[in-house]
């Protein structure tokens, strides 16, 4: 293994992070000396990336594996290999109908565009099933058309009689009118739907499909605006940390009450924290798996372990920073 690490380190890291795929604190700390040999490591694209992770030897480059992405299973893995090459996203969404899958890869920066939000909400409207208004053949009684639609036959008379071709393209058009107004509505909240669902925290939307930050980590930028490093703070000390959690396991003291263990994913690396069952009452809606948050806390006396303190929601956070007269380790 030495001798391919050396000779063959792209296709040796690519095939290491295929091996510990399912582990994200392993693929963290793969990727990081990925960087220290000079291997980039970059989301998957939709035309080239295989189910595990690809080597690209003349690029000095490892492409995300399919399989590593989350949301995607391994018959839509199967489905976009089969139908590639992709000329266009159109192309594709005419080729693939998985949502989860497609969502997914959009997140994860799979395709070739600078605006994610701008092509999640195109395949949004794609999947909208749009109706047309289908003309009726006949009126209602004339009182309905009087009250209900505010048509006065007597107005569309010929002789003594009504002109009921007037009338009905009238009728018509304005039940076309009221149609496509409530069509529209729909669609609206269609839309704000899928938004609410799936387009909430775009910052965090890399982190969402492929477990970790690969090309623009906020955490990181936000850290070293504010000079936090979690290794420099001393033991005993307290400090914050910047982080997303990517597990959590609960446990009961002897008390009987609840306390957990996190894993946290910093700009920094994997890190382990305890929060009891004070603070973990107190801050539960923000101790949720995916949650990027500011935790203030004490460091282990002998180690990098963390206690929690206090919790915060990452953007709270910057949004109390960006304050005048706040310290950079502000969060009460």
């Amino acid at each position: 293994t030495a001798y391919l690490k050396t000779h063959y380190p792209v296709q040796f890291m690519a095939a290491l992070l295929t091996a510990k795929s399912d582990r994200v604190e392993k693929l963290s700390a793969i990727i990081s000396d990925c960087h220290r040999m000079g291997i980039k490591v970059s989301p998957p694209k939709i035309n080239i990336s295989e189910s595990h992770f690809t080597a690209i030897p003349e690029k000095n480059e490892i492409l995300f594996g399919l399989l590593a992405v989350k949301g995607i299973g391994e018959s839509a893995i199967e489905q976009i290999i089969i139908n590639r090459p992709y000329n266009s996203f159109a192309e594709y969404i005419d080729k693939v109908q998985d949502k989860s899958a497609t969502i997914a890869l959009i997140k994860a920066g799979a395709f070739p565009v600078k605006n994610k939000a701008q092509l999640l909400k195109q395949y949004a409207s794609s999947q909208y099933s749009t109706k047309t208004y289908t003309p009726v053949k006949t009126t209602p009684s004339k009182i309905k058309l009087l009250t209900e639609w505010d048509i006065n036959t007597d107005d569309y008379l010929i002789g003594n009689k009504v002109d009921k071709a007037t009338v009905l393209k009238l009728y018509n058009d304005k039940k076309k009118a009221q149609f496509d107004a409530q069509e529209k509505i729909k669609y609206t909240k269609y839309i704000n739907d899928f938004q609410a669902k799936y387009m909430q925290d775009e910052f965090l939307w890399e982190y969402e499909a492929l477990s970790m930050f690969i090309t623009d980590n906020p955490l990181k930028e936000a850290s070293d605006k504010m000079n936090l490093n979690w290794s420099k703070v001393k033991n005993g000390n307290k400090g914050v940390v910047l982080c997303v959690i990517s597990d959590i396991k609960r446990k009961k003291d002897k008390n009987n009450n609840q306390f957990a263990y996190l894993d946290l994913v910093t700009p920094n690396g994997m890190l382990e924290a305890t929060i009891w069952s004070r603070q973990l009452a107190e801050y539960i809606d923000l101790i949720t798996k995916g949650s990027c948050v500011a935790i203030m806390g004490r460091k282990d006396k002998e180690s990098e372990h963390l206690f929690v303190e206090k919790v915060k929601g990452f953007q709270e956070w910057q949004t109390d920073v960006s304050r005048p007269k706040r310290s950079k380790n502000a969060i009460a």
